[in-house]
């Protein structure tokens, strides 16, 4: 059996923590096994991870000191020597690519730079390191992958990396998400929500996912249709913001914060718009799935193209005001019939089983090549 490690800062729920444990869920247990090396020891996928026999090694975060983060990291990987076949680093930027630097020092045959974002924070320090790592990581990694074309664009643009990398599609097991009457109704009744037209969102509560322009353009389609709701899930730092925002503009009674949940899949039945204004984003599994549950989609202009699998989504301009957002919202939706299209999204390729065939095949079981 080959066992592969997972490096990334936490296995919460967000974009790369959902794609792994897709993944992890539907893979051939019998062949390949998953470990994590992580930074925070708070992890919502802790116990799911554990049930599937995975082990979670923590190693401190970088900001902790340089030096022994450095350290930490290079005996780490010298302990483990010959245990993993690969190494699969997940990546928002390259600004740290410390741990596939000390598995390529200690011999890790397979070393995967695996980017789910387009941007990253404005920090210059974060930046500036993401730009200069562009000169090692085609030293450090052996295969180089991305969400889409805009995330394999921002982390190996303009490195010796870039002719070799290869797009990954962030597929979903299908059939959890495809649109299901009888699941929507129950799901509506238990929250109170018949007769209501539902918004949703699903995502971490920071600054790229701009909640505050979400709750905004909610605020103003009430003004057209006073039956509506949102329902928003997810947590996060801007949380406590978010919700205070809620309150000034006199829409609480109308929105939902749910916090984390393991029921994603039923709670889109429940909704009838998919909200998703985010400045910056790789490839979105949020908006992968919205539209698998036949959901009617409105995201911003900023996010890849790539994630448009179906006829059921549509970009608007997100410097356009809010107000502007609402009205198209009000009159797009309107006649919109909702039907399973699931098999469109396994055409379109992004099954959870077509993304494990390229994974083992090209990856965990590299005597398959």
């Amino acid at each position: 059996m080959n066992k592969v490690l997972h490096v990334l800062n936490s296995m919460n729920v967000g974009g790369a923590e959902t794609f792994i444990m897709n993944v992890f869920r539907n893979i051939d247990h019998s062949r390949v096994q998953f470990d994590f090396l992580l930074n925070e020891k708070e992890n919502f996928y802790a116990e799911e991870i554990a049930s599937l026999g995975g082990k979670i090694f923590f190693i401190l975060p970088r900001h902790c000191g340089f030096l022994r983060y450095h350290t930490i990291m290079k005996q780490f990987f010298k302990n483990h020597q010959g245990e993993y076949i690969a190494i699969h680093q997940h990546l928002s930027s390259l600004s740290s690519i410390e741990p596939l630097a000390a598995a390529c020092q200690f011999g890790y045959p397979i070393r995967i730079a695996h980017s789910h974002s387009s941007s990253a924070p404005k920090s210059l320090l974060h930046r500036g390191l993401h730009y200069c790592n562009k000169l090692r990581i085609a030293g450090v990694a052996t295969h180089y992958l991305g969400c889409s074309d805009l995330a394999l664009r921002w982390v190996f643009g303009h490195t010796s990396a870039f002719p070799g990398a290869q797009m990954v599609n962030n597929g979903i097991n299908t059939a959890a998400f495809a649109y299901n009457e009888t699941t929507r109704q129950r799901l509506r009744r238990q929250l109170k929500l018949d007769g209501k037209l539902v918004f949703g969102h699903v995502g971490r509560f920071c600054e790229m996912k701009n909640h505050h322009f979400l709750l905004k353009v909610f605020e103003r389609f009430l003004q057209i249709n006073p039956q509506a709701h949102l329902l928003l899930v997810g947590t996060g730092p801007l949380l406590p913001a978010s919700r205070q925002l809620a309150q000034e503009w006199n829409i609480d009674k109308q929105v939902s914060f749910l916090g984390l949940r393991s029921d994603v899949a039923e709670l889109l039945q429940a909704m009838d718009i998919f909200l998703f204004p985010s400045f910056f984003e790789g490839l979105p599994v949020a908006l992968v799935e919205a539209q698998c549950a036949g959901l009617k989609v409105y995201c911003s202009d900023r996010i890849t193209r790539d994630i448009a699998l179906t006829d059921n989504i549509k970009f608007l301009d997100i410097a356009s005001p809010a107000e502007r957002w609402a009205s198209f919202i009000a009159s797009d939706y309107d006649g919109y019939i909702r039907r399973d299209v699931s098999q469109i999204i396994v055409d379109s390729g992004f099954g959870i089983g077509k993304t494990i065939q390229f994974l083992m095949d090209h990856l965990y079981c590299p005597t398959h090549e």
